[in-house]
């Protein structure tokens, strides 16, 4: 028979192996995000806090005092049981997520060049994107062998099953998944330069769109996330009101609206139901997109989530738009150095 501790560690690998967010069921996070709510610890079970036990496929998180109860058939623990801890206290951490979110904002700038062809500025930025890999090796080891990995404490009341060796593999796949993205988002830069070499806007185009991509399930996977990523699907919201969303509309004997790469955009269905964006890339055979989705807020922080959806689920917006929110925070920048000129 699968133990729970089995089924953990199935479940954890499958994800991080995978080179995706570690994802369960919910949020995603820098480690075993499950039930519904996602911060840089484990929240699980719709409860987050500095630390988190695991048992089977859920997490029980420590209140200030006491301990919430694992579930209605649990009982007393053993005094000092092992206990899971999600990541760590050392500011390291911190620091790490202050510069590494300085890249979304330089992928901001090279944006601006991509959608303008200025080829010879973007032949400029794969350089400045390459003197981030010394930071993401650091965070890298960081995170899966250092201070950051996750760890078994002494706590009260706690896991049964879990030993090192299940935790450091855990955290040898991790930093799997993040070196997996590491590579492929410098692949694409590789792509993208050669494309502007040749005057490829295109080419260009969709190859900064996989940059992005890569960029953003890094950050998400090393709980880099500077707000909750909710993974509740927005169709809820939207239920009967379908037909109040306003988009182009496909053509006469059921012709499709083509889309363009830096069209602005409107998800129709799926989790991000009603979300705009900007159309940055095409990739594989199947017609997929990458789509930046337009920032919820500035309390959000300089990161945009970048989705891959079918083609089915975006259509053009319609009607007087204003430009991707890169033009208009650089516009807007602008503005305030000219007055601080005066």
């Amino acid at each position: 028979m699968i133990t729970s501790r089995l089924l953990v560690l199935i479940s954890l690998i499958l994800l991080i192996s995978h080179g995706l967010p570690l994802e369960l069921g919910g949020v995603g996070g820098r480690r075993a995000l499950v039930g519904g709510v996602g911060r840089r610890r484990a929240l699980v079970g719709g409860v987050g806090r500095r630390r988190a036990l695991v048992a089977g496929l859920f997490v029980v998180a420590r209140p200030t005092q006491g301990l919430a109860a694992a579930s209605s058939t649990s009982t007393s623990a053993p005094s000092k049981p092992p206990q899971v801890v999600i990541g760590s206290d050392d500011p390291r951490f911190n620091q790490f997520k202050a510069k590494l979110l300085t890249l979304p904002l330089l992928l901001d700038e090279l944006q601006i060049c991509v959608f303008q062809e200025k080829f010879d500025e973007v032949k400029t930025f794969p350089k400045r994107i390459r003197e981030y890999i010394p930071l993401l090796v650091q965070f890298i080891d960081y995170t899966t062998t250092g201070p950051g990995r996750l760890n078994l404490g002494d706590g009260v009341h706690g896991v049964k099953g879990l030993t090192e060796a299940d935790l450091a593999l855990i955290n040898t796949s991790l930093g799997a998944s993040l070196r997996y993205e590491v590579g492929k988002m410098f692949a694409s830069v590789e792509r993208m330069s050669r494309a502007a070499d040749q005057a490829d806007g295109e080419e260009v185009c969709n190859a900064f769109g996989v940059v992005l991509l890569h960029t953003d399930r890094f950050l998400k996977a090393g709980g880099l996330y500077p707000f909750y990523a909710s993974r509740v699907s927005n169709e809820i919201f939207y239920k009967g009101l379908e037909k109040d969303l306003v988009f182009e509309q496909d053509g006469q004997a059921g012709k499709k609206s083509k889309l363009n790469l830096k069209d602005l955009v409107l998800v129709i269905k799926g989790e991000n139901m009603g979300r705009t964006g900007t159309l940055v890339a095409e990739v594989g055979d199947k017609g997929n997109k990458i789509v930046k989705l337009d920032s919820l807020g500035r309390f959000m922080g300089p990161v945009r989530e970048v989705i891959v959806v079918d083609g089915d689920s975006i259509k053009r917006r319609v009607g007087e738009q204003p430009p991707d929110q890169v033009f208009m925070k650089a516009s807007t920048t602008k503005a305030k150095q000219r007055k601080r000129s005066l």
